[in-house]
């Protein structure tokens, strides 16, 4: 099993949310209230709510491990958290799963310049795979292996036969999901492709109900 939870916010439940989460998950209502912007509480908050969609049930709370990484304590999956402007996903999988969303205009010339490699420019230069696609893959494979590093040198991203895959990982299928101002990639080594479900604000409100 690997599920997907895509949210896009078109309007923030956010009381409803907040006190849903202070309620079922103390300690990650804690934690997004360490977030400036209101949004960024609200999407913080909101991925648990997500979590619990993608489960059909009130879960319990995940821990957050080493470089922030989520995990279950009792449960025997595996779960991963990103959320960009008003785009919040969630994953949930059998095995280990990777998940980050960044929006389009934030992948600028410093993060190019600075992370991606001579081979990674010319791909885009040439226009054969976009600069956020390329980004995305990057931070989602430094989340699959749970280490604080930009990814540069240690991913090669490449096009072949309109397959985007790493060389430096060939063992891990990316998967991409690209929105009008947004992409969003999927990182895991099962070969099976992930359910997707798009959640909309009547999905939220049956859960925090």
């Amino acid at each position: 099993m690997k599920k997907v939870v895509i949210y896009q916010v078109k309007e923030m439940l956010y009381d409803e949310v907040m006190k849903f989460v202070k309620s079922n998950a103390p300690k990650r209502f804690r934690y997004s209230n360490r977030f400036y912007k209101k949004a960024d509480r609200y999407n913080s908050a909101v991925a648990y709510v997500l979590l619990c969609i993608a489960y059909g049930f009130i879960i319990k709370e995940f821990e957050v491990g080493k470089h922030g990484k989520p995990y279950f304590k009792t449960f025997a999956q595996y779960l991963s958290i990103s959320h960009s402007g008003s785009i919040v996903t969630v994953g949930i999988s059998d095995n280990e799963i990777a998940i980050d969303c960044e929006y389009k205009q934030s992948v600028d010339e410093f993060i190019i310049e600075k992370t991606f490699t001579k081979k990674e420019k010319k791909l885009v230069e040439k226009q054969y795979m976009k600069e956020s696609a390329i980004w995305t893959a990057k931070e989602a494979i430094s989340k699959f292996w749970n280490e604080d590093w930009y990814s540069y040198p240690r991913t090669e991203i490449t096009i072949e036969e309109n397959i985007i895959y790493d060389q430096n990982n060939p063992n891990l299928l990316l998967e991409f999901i690209d929105l009008e101002n947004c992409s969003i990639c999927i990182v895991s080594e099962d070969e099976d492709k992930s359910e997707v479900y798009w959640i909309i604000e009547n999905d939220i409100k049956k859960m925090v109900e």
